[in-house]
């Protein structure tokens, strides 16, 4: 019946949910929310208690600090998707073989630059975090 259809829906969405949760990525958000959400009180905590914040605020800058070094050691190696991708432009081509429509062309150009931004960064990010 009705209800049986409501809790497969529910079950779907938590089978998504539970996927996605089991990515890198997933971790990833997830931490992000939490951090900027303990940094975003910590803000609040220190207009109100300028001179003397209270100990929570103290422990979730802790938190927040602890969240953004994990979530940095959660991102080391990023930069092997991007380059997997790079080498797939090579191998296939693809930057002497785009599309016809110049707009589909554009596209395709801003990928591959995006690609290479992406690489960089990340190479650089494993630097810092390393360093």
């Amino acid at each position: 019946g009705i209800w049986r259809g409501k809790m497969t829906d529910r079950q779907t969405s938590l089978d998504r949910i539970i996927t996605f949760l089991a990515t890198t990525d997933g971790h990833d958000k997830i931490l992000k929310v939490v951090q900027y959400s303990a940094k975003l009180i910590i803000l609040c905590g220190q207009l109100r208690h300028q001179k003397n914040p209270p100990i929570v605020f103290v422990r979730l800058k802790h938190l927040y600090v602890t969240l953004r070094t994990s979530r940095f050691v959660t991102r080391l190696g990023f930069w092997l998707n991007a380059w997997s991708r790079m080498l797939t432009y090579v191998k296939t081509g693809a930057i002497f073989k785009l599309s016809t429509s110049p707009s589909e062309a554009a596209f395709e150009l801003l990928d591959m630059l995006e690609t290479s931004i992406q690489l960089f960064e990340a190479i650089l990010q494993d630097f810092v975090i390393l360093s």
